[in-house]
């Protein structure tokens, strides 16, 4: 993970200090989903203003998909200042690894399988046994994808 350090003028852009030129939040959203930890400052007060600018983008991609239902959002409003609330913290990050993490396993494994799957000289019963495991294991990533997605919403049954 490459730490990337993004700088904010008083005009709200934005500079990518190592690529050197301006970018837009969709850009600076991007450079995180690529895997990079930016650190957003202040040009003009050098404050760590990191946080607010990675609200700011959820804020702006929930306008286009919904991922903190209404009940979540208030939960998070009313734990605010809960004294629990390095736990929350906690939590909620621990979560949402397990999450990336399950997700890329999952995604490894499909590879792997299609790879197996591509292979000509495979004989029948390995393919269809391999097929029958690979759908298994998939339900049951996407049963557990499904229950965090859940959790993550505040909608534990």
């Amino acid at each position: 993970m490459k730490k990337i350090t993004i700088k904010k003028y008083t005009n709200r852009r934005l500079y990518h200090t190592v690529d050197k030129k301006y970018i837009t939040l969709d850009e600076l959203s991007l450079i995180i989903r690529e895997g990079n930890y930016v650190e957003v400052i202040d040009n003009q007060t050098k404050e760590d203003i990191t946080q607010e600018t990675l609200l700011q983008i959820i804020l702006n991609d929930e306008k286009k998909h919904t991922i903190f239902s209404t009940k979540l959002l208030h939960q998070l409003i009313k734990l605010q200042k809960d004294e629990h609330q390095e736990f929350l913290q906690f939590y909620l990050s621990s979560s949402l690894d397990s999450y990336m993490k399950l997700k890329d396993n999952m995604q490894q494994q499909f590879n792997m399988w299609n790879g197996w799957m591509n292979m000509t000289q495979m004989p029948n019963y390995f393919a269809n046994n391999a097929w029958e495991q690979l759908q298994s294991t998939l339900k049951g990533y996407e049963k557990k994808i499904a229950d965090l997605e859940n959790k993550l919403k505040g909608e534990d049954e």
